[in-house]
């Protein structure tokens, strides 16, 4: 699915969080946001499938033009589009089975269906073996892996992800990271990550966007980036490559 923004611009409290973003990703195309905490990438994000409502500016995913949906239609284009979150947003009471099963009952499939389409999504996240277990008793690692598989269930063709391994120990990150790599070697998906993982992203990206005080000021592929920069912050970036 294609994804193209235009004009993107917000600001919080009379701050300019994002000034005129401009860009697009193609159909099966792996696009990383990268840039300083606080330059505006996780708000971008949201904006995308409207979680946060732009100021100005139009979001175009394949041929909807977001910005012109009522709340219903919102709701139907959602699920078209999965979205992973920082923090797991998983609820406490229910298995990683039920978690994961949730958008599909949300949108009417029968309970039984959509447990079966579940435990699917979580065996190929490698979980199959803990699917009744709630999220108190998942590491930091497998509750993100249970957030990846109820972004995957629905089957969606655009995939969003918001700082996928901010929240884990570090020691959890590579089994994280590498999921994503496995997925975004699939090529199935438009998919869409900010992530501060420099060197992850010169591996896995088609291209790379680095935001700066919420403007573009390097666009390319991680190879023109991060090894041939034109700005100061995109030398920074490349310099965590050594």
């Amino acid at each position: 699915m294609m994804l193209r923004v235009e004009g993107l611009s917000k600001k919080y409290d009379g701050k300019q969080v994002l000034n005129d973003v401009t860009f697009a990703a193609g159909r099966g195309e792996t696009l990383v946001i990268t840039g300083p905490s606080g330059s505006g990438k996780s708000t971008l994000l949201r904006c995308i499938n409207r979680l946060v409502e732009p100021d100005s500016g139009t979001v175009q995913v394949g041929d909807i033009l977001m910005n012109e949906l009522n709340e219903q239609q919102l709701i139907e284009v959602r699920r078209k589009i999965g979205f992973v979150f920082q923090r797991f947003n998983l609820i406490a009471r229910l298995t990683a089975l039920e978690n994961t099963a949730l958008p599909l009952i949300a949108r009417g499939l029968p309970r039984n269906e959509a447990l079966i389409k579940a435990a699917a999504a979580l065996e190929r996240v490698g979980l199959s073996d803990h699917m009744n277990k709630r999220p108190c008793e998942l590491s930091g690692g497998q509750q993100q892996r249970v957030g990846i598989a109820r972004a995957l269930v629905g089957d969606p063709e655009l995939v969003l992800w918001d700082e996928p391994t901010a929240s884990l120990d570090p020691i959890l990150v590579g089994e994280v990271l590498d999921l994503m790599r496995e997925l975004a070697r699939e090529r199935g998906k438009t998919m869409v990550m900010v992530t501060h993982e420099v060197k992850f992203a010169l591996e896995i990206a088609d291209r790379v966007i680095l935001l700066e005080s919420g403007r573009i000021v390097e666009e390319g592929s991680p190879q023109e980036v991060f090894l041939r920069p034109t700005t100061v912050l995109a030398s920074l970036y490349g310099r965590l490559l050594h």
